[in-house]
């Protein structure tokens, strides 16, 4: 029986380690859990803004493509209008070249004319 205040402390001593350690785990489990809720808000913030920019994304993208679609008509209008540009710049030289040959034929005729009436004859039309 001697043994047995000892055999009681070294009981005692066990019981307040597992009270000491299990006090520390519930304070850690308590941290982890605080940690977890925060950290799971934080996650469910950060789902909504990555569906939220999903969506951005594809709104963007719809835009693109219609913008993309707006463009190849526009480049295909200008492609146009760049050819009739061409092509009035040669009905423009055309019409300075004729232009130019009436002018003539009028010169000609003027002088033809000048001509005639200073030498008395009638003039022509």
């Amino acid at each position: 029986m001697r043994n047995q205040p000892l055999l009681v402390s070294i009981i005692i001593g066990i019981i307040v380690v597992f009270v000491i350690v299990g006090a520390s785990l519930v304070v850690k489990l308590s941290t982890v859990n605080k940690l977890y809720h925060s950290e799971s808000l934080k996650n469910m913030e950060l789902a909504k803004k990555n569906d939220s920019l999903n969506s951005k994304i594809a709104s963007l993208e719809e835009k693109n493509k219609i913008l993309e679609k707006k463009k190849i008509v526009l480049e295909k209008e200008i492609s146009s209008l760049k050819d009739e540009i061409a092509n009035d710049a040669v009905k423009i030289d055309k019409l300075e070249k004729y232009k130019e040959v009436l002018e003539d034929k009028l010169k000609d005729e003027l002088i033809n004319n000048n001509d005639a009436v200073g030498k008395g004859k009638p003039m022509r039309r």
